[in-house]
């Protein structure tokens, strides 16, 4: 199926290159020539603001390079004041923040490096702190920068999985995010956004009793169309989910769409279009995510309805409706037209008919009969294992299924059942199965395609404390095994460096922060350790030693105290 979407979208491409339709794009009144340009060749996207991504909306641009490699120098997009500075093994990489005198703040991330004295700071703070990673917020306004400054270079550091600026516009006071095409950055875009599918949501009551259907769309005369242009629906209620995403021209990336709009017998009655993202909110994806296709296939599933719940809601013109549908008594068929839009002006348009099934909905028979309230706290034990669950933590009414082993190591199933299983807030897990013996090496770990992910704790007393954000198999058990360290790239191969592999016992998992610790030093002095978290690398440079022989030391610890060392002496 999937290549299938695939191969129909290669097609459309070709099809619909220059289809440009008569569409109103809302404009956000702004000073298009305040910023200029973070880069000095044409801005392509690999990634657009507010496009979905595993566990959050994009709050930025997603600028590529000039020529596929590392090293194009990041430009100051306006006068301004470097307030923020970090290294991350993570996330941003390394980034930088800059105040502007319009209220509005600009983020660069994934820099390879920085420049002239923003480097020189950098280094003064990782010999300050003695780590590779820091988060500084306290310059002044001696690290101002003029429009036009190259700050940095454009890298790969970070979460990042291709070399490219990770670029960001943010309102300073509130810390929102900001869709930066509005402010006048130039992208060259003829290509209309493609709709591979869509699915029906229907129910007796939306909350609980649900089915869903989906529909694949084929192009004909250049336009997306439904077998037999029409789609039949039991249950008293419906909303729909499109499948969408969006091209650019000579740009082969898959960039999220701006927005969409549906119309009822031609009438507006619900829209969306992605222009503000409360920073705070990100991970809020998932009330307008279709999860399960998400994250299985990276299908791109837009829940169209708008939730009242959504911190995001913002984005959605809800005076119109809440995108939720249902049959009038006199209303046997309805006509419905899901316009699907880009920054430029660029739409595809869906045309259906729906039409009342005759045959009713069978009921969805719940497998477990624990349905959570949402405006309600619940407390569930199972074998000494404790879960709080506070409101609010999901979206919709859900049906929860714990089970628990009262052995070590102790495992316990965690699962929801429902159409959108994402939690919005964590779940608060408690277990006082821990013996003094075991404190230091007591280990949460999520179990997932037969690996285990690490999950944070903290201890209180003789009890184990965890916040859960994702649903499935957990193990409590105990950690008692080192990291490996391997060295395979050595001084007399490479005179500027040394480089190791470094792996644990725990995978490492996005959602969670890596705890490992390292520490090196040569000829009894400190040294900078790089750790490149995608590669599990740890680099130390050696280009500033003076000629002769040296020694050097480095230890890598987990978060359970497990340590492995390596030592070794060479020569410059």
């Amino acid at each position: 199926m999937l290549v299938h979407f695939i191969t129909y979208i290669i097609f459309c491409y070709f099809l619909l290159i220059g289809n440009k339709a008569n569409t109103e794009i809302h404009e956000i009144s702004v000073d298009k020539s305040f910023f200029s340009s973070p880069v000095h060749h044409p801005i392509k996207l690999a990634g657009s603001f507010g496009e979905l991504r595993n566990s959050h909306y994009h709050t930025g641009i997603d600028i590529k390079t000039s020529e596929g490699v590392e090293g194009d120098p990041i430009l100051a997009v306006a006068d301004g004041i470097i307030h923020r500075m970090s290294i991350q093994s993570d996330g941003y990489g390394k980034s930088l923040f800059i105040n502007h005198a319009n209220k509005i703040s600009s983020v660069y991330g994934h820099l390879d490096r920085f420049h002239g004295k923003i480097e020189d700071k950098s280094k003064q703070l990782q010999n300050h702190f003695k780590s590779y990673t820091y988060n500084y917020e306290s310059l002044d306004s001696t690290f101002s920068v003029k429009k036009g400054d190259t700050i940095g270079y454009m890298g790969n550091t970070g979460g990042s999985q291709a070399p490219h600026l990770h670029f960001e516009l943010r309102e300073t006071a509130n810390n929102t995010a900001i869709n930066p095409l509005a402010w006048g950055f130039l992208v060259n875009d003829t290509v209309p956004p493609v709709i591979g599918g869509l699915t029906l949501i229907e129910a007796m009551d939306l909350s609980i009793d649900w089915k869903d259907t989906v529909y694949r769309c084929e192009y004909a005369d250049h336009k997306p169309v439904i077998r037999g242009d029409t789609i039949l629906v039991s249950g008293e209620k419906f909303y729909f989910g499109i499948r969408t995403i969006d091209y650019m021209t000579d740009n082969w990336n898959k960039p999220g769409i701006y927005g969409y709009r549906i119309f009822k017998d031609e009438k507006l009655i619900f829209s969306m279009k992605m222009d503000r993202i409360p920073m705070a909110f990100n991970r809020a994806i998932h009330y307008q995510c279709k999860y399960q296709p998400w994250m299985l296939y990276g299908d791109e599933w837009y829940l169209c309805r708008g939730l009242q719940a959504d911190p995001l809601k913002l984005n959605f013109d809800l005076s119109l409706s809440d995108g939720i549908f249902r049959f009038e008594k006199e209303d046997s068929t309805i006509n419905f037209r899901i316009e699907v839009f880009d920054f430029g002006g660029n739409s595809t348009d869906l045309n259906f008919v729906a039409k009342k099934n005759k045959e009713p909905l069978n009921p969805f028979l719940m497998p477990w009969n624990a349905s959570i309230d949402l405006n309600r706290n619940y407390q569930f034990t199972e074998n000494g294992h404790s879960f709080f669950i506070p409101k609010s933590t999901f979206l919709e009414s859900k049906c929860i299924f714990i089970s628990a082993g009262d052995t070590l190591p102790q495992t316990f199933y965690f699962d929801i059942h429902g159409s959108n299983p994402q939690l919005f807030n964590p779940i608060y897990y408690v277990s006082p199965r821990l013996s003094n013996s075991d404190r230091t090496k007591m280990a949460l770990a999520l179990i997932k395609d037969g690996q285990a992910f690490k999950v944070p704790i903290d201890l209180n007393g003789n009890n184990i404390t965890s916040q859960l954000i994702r649903k499935g198999l957990y193990r409590l058990t105990l950690d008692t095994v080192p990291p490996v360290l391997a060295c395979w790239r050595v001084a007399k191969y490479n005179g500027d460096s040394f480089k190791f592999s470094i792996h644990d016992n725990f995978s490492y998992d996005p959602y969670f922060k890596d705890p490992m610790t390292f520490q090196a030093m040569i000829d009894g002095e400190w040294a900078l350790v790089e750790y490149d978290k995608k590669f599990n690398l740890l680099t130390i440079k050696i280009e500033s030693l003076n000629s002769g022989p040296h020694q050097l030391y480095l230890c890598a610890v987990d978060e359970h105290c497990n340590e492995v060392e390596y030592h070794t002496f060479f020569n410059i």
